[in-house]
């Protein structure tokens, strides 16, 4: 009996939040910050994570994490409000495009993974 009542008040859930109003869409940024260019800015987020991992660079002073990423937002004449709300907004509302932005940042590190380790074996 307990099972019942368990899986009716899942059903009564499932069904109170299906015909419920459709959530109220986050309206666009007004800095929001073009699919090819947030493309490139993931990429340099990767390149800045990858050279502070592997101790690239020194990560205290002028190589913080804080300042790298101060230098990539100022290279694409952003801010980090402009990246988060452009993020934020995505996610919300069209996680679609976020997904296919990441898989062109994917794309274009495996790309150049690869053709790094072709050049390496080349030089072996």
């Amino acid at each position: 009996m307990k099972k019942f009542y368990i899986l009716g008040l899942l059903l009564f859930i499932i069904l109170i939040n299906a015909c419920g109003p459709e959530p109220d869409q986050t309206p666009k940024p007004d800095n929001m910050i073009a699919q090819d260019t947030l493309v490139m800015m993931f990429y340099d987020i990767h390149l800045i994570d990858a050279s502070l991992t592997t101790n690239v660079v020194d990560p205290r002073g002028v190589y913080s994490r804080y300042n790298l990423y101060q230098s990539m937002f100022a290279k694409y004449n952003r801010n980090e409000d402009d990246f988060n709300e452009t993020i934020r907004y995505y996610v919300l509302n069209d996680i679609e495009v976020l997904d296919d932005v990441y898989d062109k940042v994917l794309a274009r590190l495996n790309k150049e993974q690869g053709e790094l380790t072709q050049k390496l074996q080349e030089d072996i």
